[in-house]
């Protein structure tokens, strides 16, 4: 399930993300995590939150070595 929660229509910026209730830093998930079931929550706002993925940890792995 996929939920995108906002306040007025025009709210279309993620402002956070949870994945089955916890907060998530990043903006991927594993398809191993999702394959048996998950519910992803969107929190959207007015503006980008600059600070959502920022962080080199919240990179997804590369699909290449």
């Amino acid at each position: 399930i996929i939920d995108a929660e906002r306040s007025a229509p025009g709210d279309m910026y993620i402002q956070s993300v949870t994945f089955n209730g916890r907060p998530l830093d990043k903006l991927w998930v594993k398809h191993a995590d999702i394959a048996n079931g998950a519910h992803i929550v969107y929190e959207l706002g007015p503006s980008p939150n600059v600070e959502l993925g920022k962080d080199t940890s919240a990179s997804p792995p590369s699909l290449t070595l």
